[in-house]
């Protein structure tokens, strides 16, 4: 976290550790914060907390074009995951749509 002079919270974030990775799973940010940096300072701060050992900090990703900027301005990389959705039918629906594929 970081705080202003008169005690108020400017940024915090919270990091999780897991199997050699940091993960920047959420942060806020005050007005008084964004108008000072203090997320950058923050972020930057941890980083070079990390930087004595082998500890990879990930940032979980974004859609937003902003937020993927302000990454890369700490040196991250893209990385491209892809996942597996397995749709389950009802059994009812699954045997009409299997009629439906014959019959067509």
């Amino acid at each position: 976290a970081v705080g202003s002079a008169q005690n108020n919270l400017l940024a915090a974030a919270l990091f999780i550790r897991s199997k050699g990775r940091n993960i920047f799973l959420f942060s806020g940010l005050s007005a008084e914060g964004r108008e000072l940096g203090a997320m950058p300072f923050l972020i930057d701060r941890h980083i070079r907390q990390l930087a004595a050992g082998k500890t990879i900090l990930d940032f979980e990703g974004s859609n937003d074009d902003k937020l993927m900027r302000f990454y890369k301005g700490f040196g991250a990389a893209e990385f491209t995951y892809y996942s597996f959705r397995r749709i389950r039918m009802n059994p009812l629906l699954k045997l009409g749509f299997k009629l439906y594929k014959k019959l067509r």
